[in-house]
Formats: C-alpha cells, sequence, structure tokens
C-alpha cells in the first residue's frame, strides 16, 4: 500500500485542495506549544470529525502583550510547533495570519471564508477563553461568520455561565461530550466541559514552572 504524501501547509492560494473538507483552526501564540495544546487540539480531531487541525500562529496576542519573559520571534515559534506536532497526519501549522498582516482574529476570519469558501472551518480554543472572549475585538463578528468550539480546559462551567459570548439570543449554544459530526455553521458554539483537562499555561513555561 502506497503511503499518502504529508500535506504541506496552506498558503492562501489553494482552495482547491481543501474544498469539502472540515478544518478546525486553532489559533495562538504558542509562546511555546505544550501538551494542553495539543490535548485541545486532538479533543477537537475526534469530538467534531475534522479532516485537519491547523495551528494558527498568531503573530501577537493583544491581550497578552507584555506578559511572562521574552516572548519568542514569530518564525521561531511557528518552528517550534512544526517540531512539536512532528508528522502527525491531521496536523499542520498555519502561518496565513503571518501572510495576511492580520492582528486580529475577526480579520483571520473574514480572510479564510473568502480563500477557502468551499472549505467547512471551526475555531477552536481552550474552554478558558470564554471567560474573556468578549475583550475580543469585534468577537461578535467572530461568532457571525464561523462555528467555534471552547475545550477542555478549566475554568470550571459555574465561572463561565453569565459571560457575553454565552448570552447571544442569536447564537446556538451546544454542550457536547461525544465524538460527533454536527454541520459546522456561523453562530453556533460548541462547549465540551466534560472528561479529563490539561492545566498548562505557556507563561509558566516561559517563567520555568511549566
Amino acid at each position: 500500500m502506497t503511503q499518502k504524501p504529508f500535506p504541506t501547509e496552506p498558503n492562501g492560494h489553494d482552495s482547491r485542495r481543501w474544498r469539502g473538507l472540515r478544518i478546525g483552526v486553532f489559533g495562538g501564540s504558542f509562546d511555546p506549544p505544550h501538551k494542553g495544546h495539543m490535548h485541545v487540539a486532538k479533543t477537537a480531531l475526534r469530538l467534531f470529525d475534522l479532516d485537519f487541525v491547523w495551528w494558527v500562529v498568531s503573530p501577537l496576542n493583544p491581550l497578552k502583550a507584555g506578559t511572562g519573559n521574552r516572548p519568542m520571534f514569530y518564525e521561531e515559534r511557528a518552528q517550534l510547533c512544526r517540531t512539536f506536532i512532528g508528522r502527525h497526519p491531521r496536523m499542520l501549522v498555519c502561518t496565513l495570519e503571518k501572510l495576511w498582516d492580520c492582528a486580529y482574529s475577526w480579520q483571520t476570519v473574514k480572510r479564510l471564508g473568502r480563500a477557502y469558501p468551499q472549505t467547512d472551518f471551526l475555531w477552536v480554543t481552550g474552554y478558558d477563553n470564554i471567560l474573556n472572549f468578549h475583550k475580543w475585538e469585534n468577537w461578535r463578528d467572530i461568532q457571525n461568520h464561523i462555528a467555534m468550539a471552547h475545550l477542555a480546559r478549566p475554568p470550571a462551567k459555574n465561572l463561565v455561565r453569565r459571560v457575553p459570548a454565552l448570552q447571544r439570543g442569536d447564537v446556538s449554544y451546544r454542550v457536547t461530550s461525544q465524538p460527533t459530526r454536527p454541520a459546522l455553521q456561523p453562530r453556533t458554539v460548541f462547549r465540551h466541559i466534560i472528561g479529563r483537562t490539561v492545566n498548562t499555561s505557556s507563561s509558566d513555561i516561559r517563567r520555568g514552572r511549566g
């Protein structure tokens, strides 16, 4: 049996090869990547029957600027992600935010829709991001243009019950615990709050506590 070639990273001009696929968009600074990131990525693959997870390396996280020790340069973080992922057949590093000069996630979401109009995307984050998602630039616009999943990391559900990101009347909120293949429609927010969590942070690793 001939082994399939390992897929190359998306470049923004390769819409045809991603047509009809289900892609998890896992954005982050990854400064550095760690086992908590991998746990979220694997959980997304399993729960939503995704074809791939793209690890979208962010040029800058506006909410984390100036935190921790010296932040790594972009290419250093991207290469660390490539090494960390290794030859996983369904995960790829994605540097489109740098290529497209996207400073905010809402810009990335819109560019993905234009560049890959026949691909189904799911924006993947750790569950902890629900707490401050309403502080993201144009956060409602993100929910309006892409399905979202908050997965498998603290805090506990009672801490996020009243956050703005879970209070929109025009958004469908769904809690999921078993693998399924839901339609990935904008204004749909999935939450996974059952099972193992990995409470590791990049900032703790930079400070020598991870």
